[in-house]
């Protein structure tokens, strides 16, 4: 497992330096203005679906089928990036709650309900990344992840809008809202991980 973390760290470095660039704009923008969730979710949903990017590079220099001579089980390499993802999207999410943080505090707000709103939202959107891209690149492999990953965002948005509207009309406050949404992805993941493992298990390369 330990090699497998190193392997995508050393990809990581050379293929997505990129990443480094868009998250800190959206960082610094999610900074300046303390009231935006998409800038402050999406730094996270990015560092959390960079598995999918790696996956990607690993098809195109056949690592799947090098891996099969090697004494990797495909459910090691599986849980490895579901690890990774939790792991990138805790750390993401902790640095963009902290500059969300400061913000607020810049501004002269208290860390009212607004902003808990903005952190539980952040962790649902960016754990639902992961749960429904994965186990789509490990059954269909990563050239129609990238359709996938617009759907996702078409998702995103659409569930966004939909929580908001319930939060409005049953006057749930929207934290409630995103809390049910983060317990749905939560209890999802491990469903998520399974169709991954079997998915990719069947696959030939």
């Amino acid at each position: 497992m330990r090699a497998l973390f190193l392997k995508d760290w050393y990809m990581a470095k050379s293929y997505c330096r990129s990443y480094l660039l868009i998250i800190a704009v959206f960082a610094a923008v999610s900074f300046i203005s303390s009231e935006s969730l998409f800038f402050m979710a999406y730094p996270a949903m990015m560092f959390g679906i960079l598995p999918v990017t790696l996956i990607s590079y690993d098809e195109r220099f056949h690592w799947p089928a090098y891996a099969g001579t090697l004494p990797i089980r495909r459910r090691d390499e599986v849980r490895e990036k579901y690890l990774l993802s939790l792991l990138l999207i805790a750390v993401m999410g902790i640095i963009m709650t902290v500059l969300q943080a400061i913000a607020v505090l810049r501004n002269g707000s208290e860390l009212a309900e607004g902003f808990v709103m903005m952190v539980v939202g952040m962790f649902a959107f960016s754990l639902l990344g992961p749960c429904v891209l994965l186990p789509l690149v490990y059954r269909f492999g990563s050239e129609k992840a990238r359709v996938n990953f617009y759907i996702l965002i078409i998702l995103v948005a659409v569930l966004a809008a939909t929580f908001s509207g319930m939060a409005t009309e049953v006057h749930f406050p929207f934290t409630t809202a995103y809390l049910i949404l983060l317990a749905a992805v939560v209890a999802c993941m491990p469903l998520s991980y399974a169709i991954s493992c079997r998915a990719y298990e069947k696959r030939e390369f």
